[in-house]
């Protein structure tokens, strides 16, 4: 909901898409303005029209479908030289792993969805399919930013963290834009 809040604050019309008939409820009463339309929508089959739209932006959702499904589905609803913008967790970080198992053992997520946390190897398809990305990791390192920023300043702590390997490894969130050719 803050993600449309957001967007709606650019201006721009807003086409906002869930699965669920009663989330889309709750942003209808929440947000009224004539730029939002909302439509129940399974995004291994968005119900789009090819080349569609500027920008498609995801938080949190793309291990709720099967990945090269999704990919290819977003892909072929923006038009050319259009973004996709993904904030979601990865899954290479063991102990972001450990938790969202003892989530799926309480019931409380899916062992589907576990295999399809999304990993480097499917930010690397994102990027072969569309050509150009931008991928910026945070986790553990990312807490330590402000101490070192203190410490080295901001723009040798910036440059220490981009030299780091272990930041895609300690890594459980990421947010990625890619262009389409």
């Amino acid at each position: 909901m803050k993600n449309t809040e957001l967007l709606l604050a650019t201006g721009a019309r807003i086409c906002s898409t869930d699965i669920s008939k009663e989330s889309l409820s709750v942003l209808n009463k929440r947000f009224h303005v004539d730029r939002l339309t909302t439509k129940i929508a399974d995004m291994e089959r968005l119900p789009f029209d090819d080349v569609s739209f500027d920008i498609v932006v995801n938080a949190g959702s793309l291990s709720y479908g099967d990945n090269n499904t999704v990919l290819n589905e977003i892909y072929r609803v923006l038009r050319s030289r259009s973004v996709f913008i993904s904030i979601d967790s990865l899954s290479h970080n063991p102990i972001y792993r450990l938790n969202r198992y003892i989530h799926c053992l309480r019931g409380n997520r899916s062992l589907k969805t576990l295999k399809r946390m999304p990993t480097l190897k499917l930010l690397r398809k994102y990027q072969l399919k569309f050509g150009k990305i931008e991928t910026k990791f945070f986790g553990l390192i990312s807490y330590l930013v402000p101490l070192m920023n203190k410490v080295f300043g901001e723009y040798m702590s910036a440059k220490i963290v981009d030299k780091m390997v272990f930041v895609k490894r300690s890594a459980f969130k990421f947010v990625m834009i890619v262009e389409k050719k």
